[in-house]
């Protein structure tokens, strides 16, 4: 059962989940038919199935002798005065019902107190199958995974009984002294800036930027350095700045 245990508690919430909307909305619709005054658009359902249990029970009570007595009888004198007077005339004739007639509304009624059971029986199965989430579990704090109820300030809960008191206070390890921040050996990098006339020298004579030895495709500074390039903004284009709309201008006229 534990293998199938989220088959077994997912039917449950679904069928709930059915029961639920279907007969909660059954209700709140044939309430607002009422209030609008339109009750023939209520939507009833002739419980036929359990019409046809109860028929068929009723006709088997009335086919079992047992059930017959004699109106001297001490068992029909006690039925006059017991909790439901009257009952065992109701299986001695024929002309009474064994059972009261049934319709849309006990149809209602039924599903609604299935869904309570339906409801009922999903919240105590999914405790036991997942007994791991409840309180019963004295290991509970060496798994994985907890549950919201297992938060702070929800009274009893392992929450608090983790919480250290006057019985099973422990002291506090000692702390450690900080240890002093070294201070940095190592120099600051050198920042060497060129400028577009000395870019343009070291260009012409072959000369890296960033080291006197000549480059070369490949060449590699020793040792390696980075390099910041600073670039003026040029000027915007020319043909930017003078359009002719000559053209345009005509076209619309």
């Amino acid at each position: 059962m534990l293998e199938h245990k989220e088959a077994i508690i997912s039917h449950l919430s679904w069928a709930s989940l059915f029961l639920g909307f279907h007969i909660l909305g059954l209700y709140v619709h044939n309430d607002v038919m009422l209030a609008f005054g339109t009750p023939e658009m209520q939507i009833l359902i002739e419980p036929t199935f359990a019409q046809w249990i109860q028929s068929a029970h009723g006709k088997t009570s009335y086919g079992f002798d047992i059930l017959l007595s004699s109106t001297n009888g001490p068992t029909f004198n006690a039925g006059r005065s017991i909790w439901l007077p009257g009952w065992l005339t109701a299986i001695n004739e024929n002309s009474n019902s064994l059972f009261l007639t049934i319709g849309p509304g006990d149809f209602l009624v039924h599903h609604a107190i299935a869904l309570g059971l339906h409801t009922t029986t999903l919240i105590l199965v999914k405790g036991v199958l997942d007994a791991r989430g409840s309180k019963l579990m004295p290991d509970k704090k060496d798994f994985g995974y907890s549950f919201p109820c297992d938060g702070p300030g929800r009274g009893d809960k392992l929450h608090d009984n983790l919480l250290p008191t006057a019985g099973n206070s422990e002291p506090p390890p000692p702390t450690l002294p900080l240890l002093a921040a070294s201070p940095s050996t190592s120099p600051p990098l050198p920042i060497k800036k060129l400028s577009p006339t000395e870019m343009q020298q070291r260009r012409a004579e072959g000369l890296c930027y960033n080291c006197p030895a000549k480059y070369q495709p490949g060449h590699q500074c020793n040792p390696p350095k980075f390099l910041l390039l600073q670039s003026e903004n040029e000027p915007p284009w020319p043909y930017l700045q003078q359009t002719d709309f000559g053209l345009a201008n005509k076209a619309i006229s």
